[in-house]
Order: structure tokens, then sequence, then C-alpha cells
């Protein structure tokens, strides 16, 4: 008899062998082993995103390439980072962080830091990128990269260090450790150029939540019945909500506090993160729960399932409902066709689409989140009261649901080129060497991560929007202020040498939205993609019943955070944005500017006066009734 793992093997869509194996060739291999597929259509999503489309099974899948708008840009033609400008050597991307983001805190009157946490979650569903961290020596033996005590060490080709300057204000080192992202072939295998793997599915398919594959998968579930997910007892009080499943050994937060994990292994990077995770899991046991007492007769793999699908068909509502809304504006979101149909099916999906995350998008546009961090993150009382502030990097036992009120109550930062100086001077991430939390910058990283992948610069892709390119540094209806072309000139040679990342996150907003024209366009093209492209999009016939379409439109990030809290009890209806009142104390139009925000002064009147977006009790949220997935008897 097989076993349940089996049973998945054998009946999962597109399966390349028992073992799951996916042959990646490696940069610079002479074979080339992508595979083949034969695909079937089925009533739910690989876990891998294989056989999303039926007619090129690859495209979405995990552990492909990152797809290219416009030709790399490396210094050999091959492989090599882009560090020659137009006329000389491009600053040094530590020293750019340096003189570019100034840490000057300009908090949105309007959105919250759901804005930043929900993206970042967001991001980990669609997109990662593998680094060269390990090798295999010449005994076969796997081993982790080693570039030297100091981090200056280049001798491993997978190694691309950092230099630090000499007076640098925060950091005592010679260089930051930098891995190089792992090479892999294009999928014909004859560019000859190198290319960057996606890591997990690039559909919004909750694959943070679940994995990229059936072992992922398979780890992260209750092995008794198969159809929940794996669960620590909450350590403080039996009576609380569960966490994530801890990993027992080699891994450590801070001190004595365990990593957690999940879908996806970034789930520790800051506490913030964690908390999502930990609402995304605690979603699927809720909503598993229910279509349980709905359904007794279902398998636990039928009910993992049914419960996946409701839950990532929930995940693309919060993202084109409430995310897209915040970031980008209105005439963006008509422009690429980003607005939620309020009845019936989407017709629009194209098998033509190609869904795969755009190297650029993943490499340096959706990074621009890292700007819209604040410095502390608040913890508010059961009576929203400020309890407290903690620093990114700091692990505290201040409880789950404190968090959740701080990140719907906190300001959001504006999208600007200042990263809060927790991201720059003092981002610690996980060095496998060391077993041990190093500390870096994260724009600089950014910077060196796109130039590690050949993106060429900010100004071509400009002229992929179909933008004007700049000419010269004198252009200051581009950029949010003067200053920003002053710095850009004094650290560049050529505007064609600004970096993607730095140019992109400088853009003046569009009104209503948080990143400029450019970031807008090309965050509009690869949206456009994951919704016309994906067979399974909650919208599309045959994913849901008409009265389960109707139901799943309910989904809100309040109503997640209110159903998966302790003790919450009132939530304002949209968490992307303060209440109304919060923002603009004032029935005053002309004081705030608010044109900035996309609203003209009729709808400020009639958001004022109505109390738009003011708490309420959680029961009085839109509910989703999952009575309608019940089987007939």
């Amino acid at each position: 008899m097989l076993s349940a793992l089996d049973q998945l093997r054998e009946e999962r869509i597109g399966k390349i062998n028992a073992d799951d194996v996916f042959p990646k060739p490696k940069f610079g291999s002479k074979t080339c082993l992508w595979p083949q597929y034969t695909c079937s259509a089925s009533k739910y999503r690989s876990l891998d995103g294989s056989c999303n489309n039926l007619k090129n099974p690859l495209f979405g899948r995990a552990g492909i390439p990152f797809v290219r708008l416009l030709d790399s840009q490396y210094d050999n033609g091959v492989d090599s980072l882009r560090t020659k400008g137009v006329k000389k050597d491009l600053p040094g991307s530590r020293k750019l962080s340096t003189k570019v983001s100034l840490h000057q805190s300009h908090p949105h009157p309007l959105k919250t830091q759901a804005v930043m946490g929900f993206g970042q979650f967001l991001d980990h569903d669609f997109n990662f990128t593998p680094q060269e961290t390990t090798y295999v020596d010449d005994d076969g033996v796997m081993r982790d990269v080693d570039c030297g005590h100091d981090g200056c060490d280049s001798t491993n080709p997978a190694c691309s260090p950092i230099p630090v300057p000499s007076n640098d204000p925060a950091f005592n080192v010679d260089c930051l450790k930098f891995f190089r992202s792992v090479g892999i072939q294009d999928l014909t295998c004859s560019s000859g150029k190198r290319e960057q793997e996606n890591g997990v599915t690039a559909f919004i398919d909750g694959s943070q939540i679940y994995g990229s594959s059936v072992a992922d998968s398979m780890a992260l579930r209750d092995q008794s019945d198969l159809s929940r997910l794996n669960v620590t007892q909450h350590p403080f009080d039996s009576k609380l909500k569960a966490l994530l499943p801890q990993i027992p050994t080699g891994c450590a937060m801070q001190g004595e506090y365990k990593c957690f994990t999940a879908g996806d292994g970034r789930v520790n990077e800051h506490h913030g993160l964690s908390i999502f995770h930990t609402i995304g899991h605690r979603e699927h046991n809720r909503v598993e729960e229910v279509l349980h007492d709905l359904n007794p007769q279902w398998s636990g793999e039928k009910l993992f399932q049914e419960a996946r699908q409701i839950v990532w068909a929930e995940l693309q509502v919060i993202t084109f409902k409430e995310f897209l809304p915040a970031i980008l504006s209105a005439a963006t979101l008509a422009k690429y066709d980003l607005e939620l149909l309020e009845e019936g099916y989407y017709n629009d999906y194209d098998e033509e689409v190609d869904p795969s995350m755009a190297n650029h998008f993943a490499t340096a546009t959706f990074r621009y989140g890292h700007s819209t961090v604040a410095n502390e993150m608040e913890t508010l009382s059961t009576s929203w009261d400020r309890l407290n502030f903690y620093k990114l990097r700091d692990v505290c036992e201040c409880g789950i649901d404190g968090f959740m009120r701080g990140i719907v109550d906190q300001r959001s930062e504006r999208c600007d080129r200042h990263l809060p100086v927790e991201m720059t001077d003092h981002l610690l991430l996980w060095d496998a060497l060391s077993k041990s939390r190093e500390r870096t910058d994260l724009f600089a990283l950014n910077i060196r991560r796109a130039r590690d992948h050949g993106l060429p610069g900010y100004n071509a892709y400009r002229g992929h929007c179909g933008l004007p390119k700049l000419t010269n540094f004198q252009k200051p209806d581009v950029f949010q202020d003067k200053s920003t072309s002053r710095v850009f000139r004094k650290q560049y040679q050529s505007v064609d040498d600004i970096d993607i990342f730095a140019g992109g996150i400088s853009e003046s907003p569009l009104a209503g939205g948080m990143v400029g024209e450019t970031f807008s366009c090309l965050m509009g093209e690869q949206f456009e993609k994951l919704r016309k492209g994906d067979r399974f999009w909650f919208e599309n016939p045959g994913v849901f019943t008409k009265e389960q379409l109707m139901e799943i439109r309910k989904a809100s990030l309040g109503k997640v955070f209110c159903d998966n809290s302790d003790h919450i009890q009132v939530m304002q209806p949209n968490v992307m944005e303060v209440p109304f009142r919060e923002a603009f104390p004032e029935n005053n139009f002309k004081k705030y500017n608010v044109l900035d925000h996309g609203l003209s002064e009729a709808e400020f009147m009639d958001r004022w006066v109505n109390n738009f977006n003011a708490r309420v009790a959680c029961n009085e949220l839109p509910t989703i009734d999952l009575g309608k997935w019940k089987d007939p008897m």
C-alpha cells in the first residue's frame, strides 16, 4: 500500500520522477536538462506550479529562470557583475548607500505598516533568489562557501565582497559579505549568458505558507490526518492560539528563541514577517476545521486542498482589492486591468501570457517596500493604547495581537530614497558558516544584487515603459526633490548609470499611490501577467462555483486578522489605511493637499462626513460563508 507521500507523488501533475527531482542546468554546464511534461487538467494547483499552463507547463514553475524585459548588461557580456558605467566604474554600493539614503523619516499620513508587512509576505509568495552559499568539493562533499573571516576573500567565484569605505559611519570592517545568486541557463540553453533562478512559484498561490514542492508541503502538514498544518502550542498560555512549528536545533532568532519554520525559509527575518506567516498558517487550520465539520466524509487530502484553495484565493483578493490600490494610482490599476470584478467570472485568461517573475521585478522593482519600513515597530494594548516600540533587530515577548494592532495603526514610511538605519546599518542576516546573524546593509545589497544579475540602469527601464529618458541631472519633476538630482550627479557620471533601485524609489509618487511612474509601469505589467496568466485565478470559470466566488470576494486582511487573533475585537475595514479621521482630523480639504492621495474635494468631504474606514466590531466585517462548500449528502 502506498504511503500518503507516495500517493501524492503518484497523483501530482507533471511529475518528473518519484523523488520530486527538478534538474536545473547550471550556468556553464554542457547539458540541457530542463524537463518535458505531459500535463492533464486538475481541480487543484500543483505545489510546484508546473502544468498551471497546459500548453507551456514550465510557465511560473518553481526553479526556472527569471524572465527578462531587457537584455542583460554584464561587464564581459556573459556573466560578470555590471560595474562599468558610461565613462568610468559605477560607485560602490555601500558608498552609494551612505550618500543616497540619509535615514530621514517621512511617515505617510494615510498608509499603514500593513502595506509593507503584507507586501513582504506577498513578495515571498512569488519571489526567491537562491544564492551560491554551498559548493561540492573535489571529494564530492557539500561545503559552505567561505568568503574569509572578514568577508573580503573573492577567490571563490561565489563571493563578490562589497567594499566598505575607510570612513564609513557604521561599519568598522573592510567588506560586507555578498554571495552571488545561483547561475543557471535559460530555458532553451542557447543564450550562453548567466541567468538567475526563481526558487518558488511565480503565482499568488500561498507558497510562502505551503511550500513550493511536495516534499516541503508534506514536512509542514500534520501527518496524522494530512489536512492541517503542524503547529507549536503557545508556550505562555495554552488558551492562546498556536504558533508556527519551531526548528528544534541549529537556528536561533536571538538567544534562546528558536526559529520558526514555514512554507518559506525567510520567515524569521523579523518579527513582523513572522506574524504574517503565523496568521496565514492559522487561517489554513481555521478554514480546514470548518470544512471538516461541514464535510466529515472528505479525505485529509481533499480537506487540505480545498482549504488551501480558499486561502490562496483570499490572498489574491487582498492583493488586488487592498494592497495594489494602496501602492498604485487609480489610473495605473485601470491601465493594466488590475481592478477586480464585482460579479461574474473573469474570462481573460490567456495561455500565451507568461506570468513568470521578471528579473528586474524580483531584484529591484518590488524591493521598493524596503523604503517604507519604519525604523521601529509599535505594539498596542487591547484598548489601542501604545505599549512600546521595538527595533527590527529585537526579539520580544510582546504578543502577536499587540503587534497586529501596531501594524494597522502605525504609519508606513513614504517610498523615497531614505531607508531606515535599521535596514542600512543593522540588518541581521543568518550566516550558515558562522552559525550566527551578521550585520549588513540592505540598500547596498539591493544595488549589488541588481548588478550581480546584470540588470540595465534606471534610464533603460524608463525607455521600456515609454517614459522620457533623463538626458541630464537637471530634471527635478522626475524625482521627489531637487536634492536627489544633486546627490545622483555627485555619485554617477551619467544619468544612464543610475541603478534601477536607486532611481525607482526616488521618483515622485503618482497621485493616490506610493511609487512613481517607472515602478508603477513595471509593477502594473507584472501583476497583469499574474492575473491573465494564471489558469487557477480565483475569478476564472471552473475554480469556484458562482456562489462560492461571491463569498471569496468578501475576503479582507482585517477579517483575517480578527479571525486569527486571540483578543482583537475591533478593526478598520481596510487595514492598509488608518481610519480616515485619524489621518485627517479636520474637515479641511485644502489643509491636507489630499489631491496627492488621489481624492477630489467631494470625495474627501464624503469620506470625512461618513467617518470612512472607522474601526468596527470584528463581527461587523464581511464574513466568508464556508457553508457554500458543503457537499450535498
